[in-house]
């Protein structure tokens, strides 16, 4: 367990280093409104091959890596579109294309098809 929970924080360390670049700033100095309006959110489109214990620990440790970095839906700085291709390779890649289409900022694939 403690290799599944070790790999889920690499994981999600480096999607923090990604989102890191990937943010901007156009509020002027001083302006500390902290309204946020949709090209402030990034879209996080996450692919997973089938419900599995580990492969659900990978998903919840990005998660909770990303709530611990300032980077929830609750906050609304980001939008997460999770989706499980039930076993189906093909699927996987129907999914990703609809995620690339939707103009994702970060897609995460858990399991080797995805």
């Amino acid at each position: 367990m403690k290799m599944k929970r070790f790999i889920a924080m690499m994981l999600a360390l480096l999607t923090l280093f990604a989102l890191s670049a990937c943010g901007t700033s156009t509020d002027a100095p001083g302006d500390d409104t902290g309204s946020a309006n949709d090209a402030d959110v990034l879209k996080i489109g996450i692919i997973q091959l089938v419900k599995h214990d580990a492969l659900d620990a990978a998903y919840e440790g990005f998660v909770d890596a990303l709530k611990t970095a300032g980077y929830s839906e609750d906050a609304g700085n980001i939008k997460i579109n999770y989706q499980v291709a039930t076993g189906k390779p093909d699927e996987c890649a129907t999914i990703a294309q609809q995620l690339v289409s939707e103009g994702s900022d970060l897609i995460l694939a858990i399991a080797t098809p995805a």
